[in-house]
């Protein structure tokens, strides 16, 4: 089995415009006499990989402690989507195989998507998508297309890595980590591969 880490480092990764920046702080250090390490952080929810819970964008929507955590494990498909413009609702009719659950999106910042991308999303069933981007969305339908996938229940992965990860079918593991009544939290996201 080969595992694909598709996570940033937290501390070096990008912020989205208008988020607080991420600090590390070292509050005992060995180096300086201490007799242990010990460190704090101070991040915005949403900053790295990340999944958004519909919360982000409804006031009702379900918080991230409120998922169901199967959402987060199982099969997935990546599809490569470089050199793309703004992915549509025919584009996922094209790319996106029957039955997939769970979509991850390689676009090394050359597109989003679009509202009509997410109808077919959730006409297809999907209940995970992700990107190797800061957002999902294109600038123009920002909040429109959070606020469909959030209707729909479907669960964003953002701020992905996958210059190292070919297209195709792997086992995603991303479970965000467990904090009560918030919209959003940091996840180590890994693909298993059954291939060498």
């Amino acid at each position: 089995m080969t595992v694909f880490d598709i996570s940033v480092d937290i501390n070096t990764a990008p912020v989205y415009s208008g988020d607080p920046n991420t600090k590390i702080i070292k509050d005992k250090s060995m180096e300086k006499g201490d007799l242990y390490n010990l460190t704090s952080l101070y991040a915005c929810l949403h900053t790295g990989t990340h999944i958004d819970a519909p919360a982000h964008f409804l006031a009702d929507g379900a918080t991230i402690d409120q998922i169901d955590l199967s959402v987060f494990m199982g099969e997935c498909t990546v599809i490569n989507c470089i050199g793309r413009e703004d992915l549509t609702g025919a584009d996922i009719e094209e790319l996106v195989p029957q039955n997939a659950t769970r979509v991850i999106f390689k676009t090394l910042g050359d597109c989003q998507l679009t509202r009509s991308a997410v109808f077919s999303l959730v006409a297809a069933g999907v209940k995970l998508v992700g990107i190797d981007g800061l957002s999902i969305g294109t600038e123009d339908d920002l909040v429109a297309v959070h606020r469909e996938l959030a209707l729909a229940g479907v669960v964003v992965l953002e701020g992905l890595t996958l210059r190292h990860v070919q297209s195709g079918r792997y086992t995603l593991m991303a479970t965000p980590l467990k904090i009560k009544s918030v919209e959003a939290a940091p996840c180590r996201a890994l693909l298993l591969s059954q291939g060498k």
